[in-house]
């Protein structure tokens, strides 16, 4: 699964084994470059294991928050997810803010959570059969085997819809986890939770202003260890010159031009 992932991860690889648990990782290095926040990574204590994909964008803050009870040895957003989760638990999806995929392996209870960020930016694939959970960022890591098999319900909705509803892939057995949910993995059963569910409603007011609001949220999206690039997709058609004389309308739409 590792090897049919690999291209998603130039900066490194790296495999987590124990009894009854196989984490891999395919890493593209953002924020701390440095092979001290390689993955799958295990946090200060031993008890928790992490592979993750995204970015969080308040990692810094929380960070901050964090280090009264947890002793941080990287830089980066990785450790950030296993101090918080050390510390708070299911509780700490109320704090995150960025797009993730991650699963986290506790050692102890013998439990496996998988969780997917609040708008489903980042996508997590699974495959639960026979008391057995297989994950993974891409569907092309399910290529061997039963697993490789085509989901013919999910083909027949492909073409009539030209998509494939959630929680349906093309992979036989394959199934999306929803945006803003957990699933939670312990002795061969598994429970899925809708997180934001779980949120107290906010009281912000109504009258934020929304040009501070996206402000705000660009500059969160623009820590990175690495050079930034900015690229819109857009734009704006126009007619030639000679159209312009012709079509009254584009006259009208284009005369500031």
């Amino acid at each position: 699964m590792n090897f049919a992932t690999k291209h998603r991860g130039p900066d490194g690889t790296g495999l987590y084994t124990s009894q009854g648990i196989t984490l891999g990782h395919n890493r593209l290095s953002i924020i701390d470059l440095t092979n001290n926040s390689a993955q799958p990574m295990i946090s200060e204590d031993g008890q928790f294991v992490i592979t993750y994909n995204g970015e969080l964008y308040n990692y810094r803050e929380l960070r901050d928050e964090l280090r009264v009870k947890y002793k941080f040895k990287t830089e980066g957003d990785t450790e950030v997810l296993l101090a918080a989760y050390t510390v708070w638990g299911d509780k700490m999806f109320e704090k995150l803010k960025g797009i993730f995929a991650f699963a986290i392996w506790d050692s102890k209870n013998k439990s496996l959570l998988l969780a997917r960020d609040h708008m489903g930016v980042k996508p997590l694939y699974y495959r639960y059969e026979n008391k057995v959970i297989q994950f993974s960022s891409e569907l092309s890591a399910f290529t061997e085997g039963e697993s490789s098999r085509m989901n013919m319900l999910s083909l027949s909705l492909y073409l009539s819809l030209q998509y494939v509803p959630s929680p349906h892939t093309l992979i036989k057995g394959g199934l999306k986890l929803p945006p803003g949910h957990f699933l939670k993995y312990t002795d061969g059963d598994i429970v899925i939770v809708d997180y934001q569910g779980t949120f107290t409603e906010s009281k912000q007011s109504d009258h934020t202003d929304i040009y501070s609001t996206i402000d705000d949220s660009v500059r969160q999206q623009l820590v990175s260890d690495r050079p930034i690039g900015i690229y819109l997709s857009g734009g704006f058609e126009y007619c030639s010159p000679s159209c312009i004389k012709i079509c009254e309308w584009c006259k009208i739409f284009f005369r500031r031009f």
